[in-house]
């Protein structure tokens, strides 16, 4: 699980813009389902700060994965990894 902590955009307190934007966030996760968009789990906004839980891919991020393999990730392994993200964001442009 990944838990994402609510914090201010601005660095400063956190503003009611900031949990508008929150709010946001778990309306638009909590309609997702596609198996390459990770998952919303819950949410708390009982007590602060707010937090999202979201699932975690099991090779983690995948920024970080693809920056510390990148010199071991097969051209095949890329190419898949290509046409899963593409078929997510196709998905995601579908749901606007």
């Amino acid at each position: 699980m990944l838990v994402r902590v609510l914090t201010s955009n601005s660095g400063q307190r956190v503003t009611v813009e900031d949990e508008d934007d929150f709010f946001n966030e778990v309306c638009v996760l909590s309609r997702l389902d596609h198996v390459n968009v990770v998952r919303l789990i819950g949410y708390v906004i009982a007590t602060r700060p707010f937090l999202i839980v979201t699932q975690l891919p099991a090779a983690g991020c995948l920024r970080d994965y693809l920056r510390s393999a990148s010199e071991t990730t097969s051209q095949s392994l890329l190419l898949q990894m290509c046409r899963q993200m593409s078929s997510a964001v196709a998905y995601l442009a579908a749901c606007r």
